[in-house]
C-alpha cells in the first residue's frame, strides 16, 4: 500500500464493519474509487475525509490526506517509542509549548533579515523548529481530546473561524 492515508481510510472502514460498496453508497463514490484510495492509487478526495470528520469524528484520515497533498506532515505518533495514552500527549503538549516559548524568547526578528548574524539566524531556526513541534503536538492534542471526549473537530474548527472573523481577524 502506497499510502498512509489509503491504510487509514481502510482501517476506519474495516473497524466499522463496512464493505467498500457499503462506504460507497455512504459517500457517493464508486467502489472502485474507494479500492483505488485505499491502495494509494489515487489521493482520498476531500469529500471522503469530511465524511469521516462528520460522521466519525476522526479527524486522523484528513491529516494524513493533507501530509500527501500538501507535503508537510503531522502525523500521529505511531512509531515504537510514541506513547498516545491522552494523558502522555498532554504532557507532551505541555513540554512542547514551554520549549517553544524558551526558544522565542531567545530570538529577535526586529532586524532586517539581510543584516543579521549567523548565530541569530541559527535562533530564528530553532524557534521556527520548536514552533513546529509545538503545532504538531498541539493538533495531535485536539484531535485525542475531540475523539476521546466526544467533541466534534469540525465545530471546533467552525466555532473558531467565526471567532477570528467575529474580532476581524479573516474575512467571512
Amino acid at each position: 500500500m502506497k499510502s498512509k492515508s489509503g491504510r487509514k481510510l481502510k482501517e476506519l472502514r474495516t473497524e466499522r464493519g463496512q464493505s467498500q460498496e457499503q462506504l460507497s453508497l455512504d459517500t457517493f463514490l464508486s467502489r472502485e474509487s474507494i479500492s483505488k484510495f485505499e491502495t494509494g492509487e489515487r489521493r482520498i478526495q476531500p469529500e471522503l475525509t469530511n465524511h469521516y470528520i462528520k460522521q466519525h469524528n476522526d479527524p486522523m484520515l484528513a491529516l494524513h490526506a493533507v501530509s500527501e497533498y500538501m507535503g508537510w506532515h503531522i502525523d500521529p505518533l505511531d512509531g515504537p517509542a510514541a506513547d498516545t495514552h491522552r494523558t502522555s500527549i498532554h504532557m507532551k503538549l505541555q513540554e512542547e509549548m514551554q520549549e517553544a516559548a524558551e526558544a522565542l524568547e531567545q530570538c529577535s526578528i526586529t532586524m532586517n533579515p539581510d543584516y543579521i548574524a549567523s548565530y541569530e539566524r541559527e535562533n530564528i531556526k530553532n524557534a521556527a523548529m520548536e514552533v513546529a513541534d509545538n503545532i504538531h503536538a498541539s493538533i495531535l492534542y485536539l484531535a485525542e481530546i475531540c475523539k476521546s471526549y466526544d467533541i466534534s473537530w469540525s465545530e471546533v474548527w467552525d466555532d473558531h473561524q467565526r471567532k477570528l472573523q467575529s474580532r476581524g481577524y479573516v474575512k467571512s
